[in-house]
């Protein structure tokens, strides 16, 4: 078990596969902390985790510079600073693979700055939502982000079951765009205050409201009462 600023991993054997999140760039073009950059409703660092979160079924490891201030995150996800100050991204890098080894037989790694971010998706599914390989596109520069945040929103399909399903207006699926679970809740009438739950693309249950979504997704939501 690990335990890093007051959160706690523990897994019983090893996993298939860990996420590393570098955070410890020092944003010298942005001018301001590239994590905490504020992005539709969250960071830009929950943003990532998440994506990454999804995508592997071990931890999510963040690597930051040494004192660096994160904003809030998951509290699933470990924490690990750098040894020493400007070392650049190659020990942040090693500080992340020699954690993720602990845990998991491999690791996908990328920065804090990949707001489009795909993860690990495979390559016909990739292609079908992201042909212009956003994924991939970074932000630097105040002018980066400024563009990148005017983007609209993913584009995904809502379904409500059981007593949710007319809440919120007409039966059936609806196709809106939202950048996490609350928005997409929001947008169809319902409140996500832990009495309902949602499951994405057909996969385990979520309770995170802050959970990103990501072009293509459906997101179904269930009542989290009982007989509900």
């Amino acid at each position: 078990m690990v335990e890093i600023l007051d959160r706690q991993y523990t897994v019983d054997s090893m996993t298939t596969s860990a996420g590393i999140v570098l955070a410890g760039g020092r944003s010298s073009r942005m001018g301001t902390p590239k994590a905490s950059l504020e992005w539709h409703g969250s960071t830009l660092l929950r943003h990532v985790t998440g994506v990454v979160d999804r995508a592997v079924d071990g931890p999510v490891i963040v690597v930051r510079a040494p004192g660096q201030e994160l904003p809030e995150l998951d509290p699933k996800v470990v924490v690990f600073d750098d040894p020493e100050e400007g070392r650049g991204p190659m020990q942040g890098l090693a500080v992340g693979l020699a954690a993720a080894a602990e845990y998991a037989e491999t690791a996908f790694v990328c920065s804090t700055d990949l707001p489009f971010m795909h993860a690990l998706l495979s390559d016909p599914r990739l292609a079908s939502v992201d042909p212009d390989l956003d994924s991939i596109v970074n932000v630097n520069e105040p002018d980066d982000y400024s563009e990148a945040r005017a983007r609209p929103a993913p584009e995904v399909v809502v379904e409500r079951y059981g007593v949710l399903a007319t809440r919120g207006g007409a039966r059936g699926p609806r196709t809106i765009r939202a950048a996490s679970i609350g928005a997409a809740a929001e947008q169809v009438g319902l409140a996500f205050d832990g009495h309902i739950l949602a499951a994405i693309n057909g996969d385990q249950i979520r309770s995170d409201g802050r959970l990103p979504l990501l072009a293509g997704d459906t997101v179904s939501f269930i009542s989290a009462d009982a007989g509900g």
